[in-house]
């Protein structure tokens, strides 16, 4: 019995490298994506889609391209109560990582608080935010980090709830967008 606690913890020891490696890897290719967006989005093209039946408030992508490389599909839903950005981030036409911010606020954008008899008015300064990443290799998300910027590798099988999240946004964006640019994302 011994030995077999032995060779299992000898094995997840052994693995331990890989796993660091794979997600450097995708984490150098993210910070690229991210970097080349920094200094080239200006001199990209970009598409505007509204999307007014996505939330309450209306939704939107914006979409840039440099020929034809997929570089950036920025999304923004917005609700009475909440805003979600997210911005997914490509290398070679191949999605390598989405950002998501998620904003609460205390009260509705247009709270009125003589309206309720409330002393209580929407203050962007309350306003919560949230972020996590989510780093892909294709169209699998391979690792994720929260709120807490904890890393977790991630499980096909146990996909965390704010990662299905973002997978379901990821299949509103690709189900709006225009055949030229769904031809141009690889899987």
């Amino acid at each position: 019995m011994k030995f077999h606690k032995i060779v299992g913890l000898v094995a997840i020891l052994n693995s331990l490298p890989l796993v660091a490696q794979d997600f450097n890897m995708l984490y150098q290719r993210s910070m690229q994506s991210m970097e080349e967006t920094l200094l080239f989005i200006d001199e990209w093209d970009s598409t505007f889609i509204s999307m007014p039946d996505q939330s309450d408030l209306g939704s939107e992508l914006h979409i840039f391209y440099s020929g034809d490389s997929l570089r950036l599909i920025s999304t923004y839903w917005h609700w009475e109560n909440r805003r979600r950005e997210i911005n997914f981030y490509f290398h070679n036409n191949e999605l390598v990582s989405a950002i998501q911010k998620r904003f609460v606020y205390n009260r509705p954008i247009y709270w009125d608080a003589v309206e309720h008899e409330d002393d209580t008015i929407y203050d962007p300064e309350k306003t919560k935010v949230f972020i996590s990443k989510v780093y892909f290799q294709g169209l699998t998300p391979r690792y994720w980090t929260n709120e807490e910027r904890e890393i977790h590798a991630l499980d096909r099988e146990n996909l965390p709830a704010e990662v299905l999240n973002l997978i379901s946004y990821l299949e509103i964006v690709k189900n709006r967008l225009p055949q030229n640019f769904l031809m141009l994302w690889r899987s």
